[in-house]
């Protein structure tokens, strides 16, 4: 099911991206889209769908506009657990791994 909108806009706005009406509410869509994924409003599947376009073509939007698929900080990202937990495990860590053990464990 879709919902159509009516949007006034000045007839100048199209010239601002030198472009069609049609494409204009295309990148709209799509800038609309990017920015709710950036501030963590919706997923990226859900961008997808609001912007009319693949997920593939999505994450090249993102790319576009500057814009990390990753949606956790560096901060939430360095305070995440290393793999594997288990300070003991025989499985043989990577060697960056092993750097993120020790620095977990150093506190």
């Amino acid at each position: 099911m879709t919902v159509q909108l009516t949007i006034e806009l000045p007839e100048g706005a199209f010239s601002a991206l030198r472009t069609s009406p049609d494409a204009f509410v295309q990148e709209m869509r799509l800038a609309a889209a990017v920015k709710w994924y950036e501030v963590g409003i919706i997923s990226q599947s859900k961008a997808a769908e609001i912007a009319d376009v693949s997920r593939q073509d999505f994450l090249a939007a993102l790319s576009r506009f500057n814009v990390s698929p990753f949606q956790v900080t560096p901060q939430e990202l360095a305070e995440e657990p290393c793999y594997p937990k288990n300070r003991n495990s025989p499985i043989h860590p990577s060697p960056r791994q092993q750097a993120c053990r020790e620095r977990i464990y150093e506190y």
